[in-house]
């Protein structure tokens, strides 16, 4: 029951018993239903007209004990309304998390072949040196040729390896970052890449962990 309801019916209430008090309550909260409405035509406008009433007129309807008897009948058709709105409502927010977790934010492509060619050297740049992880994938479709700068990789010629890209959506370039070795049973995330991937898409997206869900469940799937 509103408020506005509850404050223009307080000096009726201060007549009443709590009884008849909490009676004309679940009256109030009845009234909207077209189950009562057909019924008890004569109240329908209870919520409108309830500023009218005077504790007369209130007394005068819970003397009506065919009303007062249908009371918990309405008020279960009230609670059963509001259980199948409440799984409306919690449907529909699943549907939307749902859509939510089915868009995709970035765009995933791989490379998978035998390694050869692969080196591994110190790069100076100012005051910092890196270690560049560089080797060749033989592929049947043409060799891919990797150079992952900064990133020291367990890797060895012949090895079965697995290299992941990614970038935004909308765009078609991007950069290595997930690294597989199915060699060596090792998946290893480069962190510096998907950081900066990150920075790039996160202001489409709430959730800061986006890139991990699409990107594992792109790899799941490999």
């Amino acid at each position: 029951m509103s408020n506005v309801i509850l404050k223009s019916l307080k000096k009726a209430f201060d007549k009443l018993t709590k009884e008849e008090e909490e009676i004309f309550k679940n009256l109030v909260k009845i009234s909207h239903l077209s189950e009562f409405a057909s019924e008890f035509p004569e109240l329908v406008k209870i919520p409108k007209k309830v500023t009218m009433f005077n504790i007369d007129d209130i007394r005068n309807i819970l003397k009506n004990r065919e009303l007062i008897d249908r009371i918990p009948d309405f008020l279960e058709i009230v609670r059963e309304k509001k259980r199948m709105e409440d799984l409306r409502r919690e449907e529909e927010r699943k549907r939307r998390e749902q859509e939510e977790l089915n868009k995709s934010y970035y765009k995933f492509w791989h490379y998978r072949g035998t390694v050869y060619g692969a080196k591994k050297y110190k790069k100076r740049s100012g005051d910092t040196v890196r270690i560049v992880t560089e080797f060749f994938l033989q592929r049947s479709k043409g060799d891919e040729h990797v150079v992952l700068d900064g990133y020291d990789l367990p890797i060895a010629n012949g090895q079965d390896v697995c290299v992941v890209y990614g970038c935004g959506s909308g765009e078609n370039r991007g950069r290595v970052i997930q690294y597989i070795n199915l060699s060596m049973r090792k998946s290893i995330g480069l962190e510096e890449h998907q950081n900066l991937l990150k920075r790039k898409v996160s202001g489409l997206f709430e959730s800061k962990e986006r890139l991990t869900f699409e990107l594992n469940r792109y790899i799941s799937k490999l």
